[in-house]
Parts: C-alpha cells; structure tokens; sequence
C-alpha cells in the first residue's frame, strides 16, 4: 500500500490537470472578489463567512474526482493492482487519501484567495474571530470530502470514465444545489447533511449545531467509504 501511495501522490503532484484546478479557483476567487464582492462593500472576514459554505461550484470538485479515478480504470492502472496482488481495498483507499484532500484544498483555494482579494481592496474588517473561522474551515473540510466521497463510490461502481462522471455531477448538482435551493432550512434533517454547508444559514449556528454537522459529515464520510470497499469488492474486474 506505501508504494502506491507513494505513486497516487506522485501523479498528483506532476498532473497538469491539478495545476489547472488550483489556477481555476485563483483566477475564479480573485475575478469575484474584484468584480462582485469588493464594490459592494464586503470585507474580508464578510467574504469568508459567505464563501466558505458556498456549494455552487461543487460540481468542479466532481470533475476533478471523476477524471483522477475513472482515468485510472480507463488506463486499467486499478486492474493491473489487483492482478498483480494488491487488494482492492488498499487500491480505494489510496485515491481516497490523495483526491478527498485535494478536492477540500481547491475549495479552501478558492475561499482565501477571494477573501484575501477583497481584504486587499476593503480591509478584513472589524469582527475577527480566528476560532470561528478555524471552527467552520474544519467543518466545511470534512463536509467536502463527505459528498466528494459519494463521486468515489459512484466512479467506484461504474468503473467508466464518462458514465461515473455524468452520473457523478448530476448526483451533485442535485443534492449541493437544486435540493439545497428548495429545502434549506425548511427542513431540519437536510440543515444537518454535508450538502447544504454550515453558512448557508440566515443566522450563526449554534455550538451544537456544528458538531451535529461535523458527526453527521464524519459519518457520511465513513459510511460511504465503507459501502464504496463493500461494493468494490464484489463487481467483477475485467
């Protein structure tokens, strides 16, 4: 498992298409600090607050999930582990270690590169609160990697490229926008889901509210690894 690992982070790190989503979110956080947030008078601490949940651009995420795992089974990468002795557990585990982490890193990319443009042209503002801040970037860390982790089971289960990546953001832009749009909070259960984010609320959430979302985006998060190793296990690897 080391050596494949060592491998995954190794393409990671010299794949263009990495670079790519990481100038994306800079160019993407910069243009809407400029163009958007700074003329209208927002601060920097202001921009994190409104950015830091924001699941518009989930479906970006998707993308990069469903290219770096459905390449590996297009290139038969993953076949070509399991025949030569490698479980199919430690072959999901290690792009689960190497893409969950990447996808938050983009998101955060984008978050402080928008609210560091906008701090540069409106100052951060008079209300800081580094625990506060801290408190929600941990939370929304473990929220992305919870729904991203859904884009591994299904890449995981379709073992296509195109096929995973189109149910992939359709199942995304589902649950991250259009049920996020049309229950909110108007309805409880889904307030707590790693789909709907913890700033996307009309007022602050309480202590228990945040650890109610965190243990609910840590369950998701385990839960459905655990089914994407189960379901893994038992399809046929041709």
């Amino acid at each position: 498992m080391y050596n494949q690992l060592r491998v995954e982070f190794y393409k990671l790190k010299t794949s263009f298409v990495f670079y790519g989503f990481l100038l994306f979110f800079v160019i993407l956080g910069i243009s809407y600090g400029v163009l958007k947030l700074a003329p209208i008078g927002e601060t920097g601490y202001d921009v994190f607050s409104d950015t830091v949940g924001d699941t518009s651009l989930m479906f970006t995420l998707t993308l990069f999930v469903s290219y770096f795992i459905g390449n590996d089974f297009s290139t038969r990468t993953i076949q070509n582990e399991i025949q030569i002795g490698y479980s199919r557990l430690s072959a999901m585990l290690v792009r689960m270690i190497v893409v969950l982490p990447a996808t938050a890193l983009f998101h955060l990319t984008y978050v402080f590169s928008t609210m560091l443009t906008v701090t540069a042209i409106n100052g951060f503002g008079t209300e800081i609160s580094v625990r506060d801040m801290l408190i929600k970037t941990v939370l929304v860390i473990i929220q992305v990697m919870a729904v991203q982790s859904f884009t591994i089971l299904i890449m995981f289960i379709c073992k296509k490229n195109t096929l995973g990546t189109v149910i992939s953001i359709i199942f995304t832009s589902i649950t991250c926008n259009i049920l996020r749009n049309y229950l909110g909070e108007e309805n409880v259960l889904f307030k707590f889901t790693s789909f709907y984010r913890i700033m996307m609320n009309s007022k602050p959430m309480t202590a228990n509210e945040l650890s109610i979302s965190f243990l609910s985006a840590f369950i998701t998060l385990i839960v459905v690894l655990y089914v994407t190793h189960i379901a893994f296990r038992r399809t046929e690897i041709k």
